[in-house]
C-alpha cells in the first residue's frame, strides 16, 4: 500500500470461518538493503493498527496464526490509512521525547494498542506534579517518571511506580523527568484524542 506520510494503517476482517485466526505484520522492501525485506512490526491478531513513521510503499501480510489450518470460503479485509491525530507523534522512544510544561494542555492518543509515549519536563519550581485525564474512552492512561541514567546517559532510570491519571508525584526542583504514558495493561487503544493537563 502506498502511504504519502506519516499515520496508521488499520486492518480489519469481517466474515472469518471459524477455522482460522488471521494474524497480520507490515513490511517495508529496499532492493538495495540487506535484509531486502525489513519487518516493522510483529505479528498481531485481527483488528489490528501499525504507526507509519513516513510516507512509501508498505507491505502486509496476512495469514492463519499457527498456518496450520485454511478456509475454502473468501472473508473481506478492510485496510484504510489513518491520518496522524497525535501531535507529539513519534515519540515511543524517550530519545524521540517532546517537551511539556506546567500549565501545558495536551492533545494525545494512546494508538495503536500497545503505544508508549514519552514527555520530558523540567522542574524549575515545586516539588510536586499531576498529569490530570480528560475526555479520555476505551483507554485507562497511565503514567510514570523516570530520569536520565547517570551511567550511561543512553539509559533511563526509574523514578516513580505506575500510576493512573489523574497521577501525582513528588519531584525535585533542577531535574528533568522523562513521562511514559500509556494503556495500563496496553491492552487497549483509541485513535480519539484527549488531554492531558500538567499541574
Amino acid at each position: 500500500m502506498k502511504v504519502e506520510k506519516q499515520g496508521y494503517l488499520t486492518v480489519k476482517s469481517k466474515d472469518v470461518c471459524e477455522e482460522i485466526v488471521p494474524e497480520v505484520n507490515y513490511s517495508v522492501f529496499d532492493e538495495w538493503a540487506e535484509p531486502k525485506i525489513k519487518r516493522i512490526r510483529n505479528w498481531k491478531r485481527l483488528p489490528d493498527a501499525c504507526f507509519i513513521p513516513e510516507g512509501g510503499d508498505y507491505y502486509i501480510h496476512v495469514h492463519d496464526d499457527y498456518d496450520d489450518a485454511a478456509c475454502e470460503r473468501t472473508y473481506d479485509l478492510r485496510i484504510e490509512f489513518l491520518d496522524e491525530m497525535d501531535q507529539f507523534e513519534p515519540n515511543d522512544d524517550f530519545k524521540q521525547a517532546k517537551t511539556i510544561n506546567r500549565g501545558d494542555k495536551i492533545s494525545v492518543a494512546i494508538f495503536p494498542t500497545g503505544d508508549r509515549d514519552y514527555y520530558k519536563i523540567k522542574i524549575s519550581e515545586g516539588n510536586k506534579i499531576k498529569f490530570l485525564a480528560k475526555d479520555f474512552s476505551d483507554v485507562v492512561p497511565e503514567i510514570k517518571l523516570y530520569v536520565l541514567s547517570e551511567k550511561d546517559p543512553n539509559k533511563l532510570e526509574d523514578f516513580s511506580d505506575w500510576k493512573k491519571c489523574p497521577a501525582e508525584f513528588d519531584v525535585n526542583v533542577g531535574q528533568e523527568y522523562f513521562v511514559l504514558l500509556h494503556d495500563d495493561y496496553d491492552d487497549a487503544s483509541s485513535p480519539k484524542p484527549f488531554e492531558i493537563m500538567v499541574e
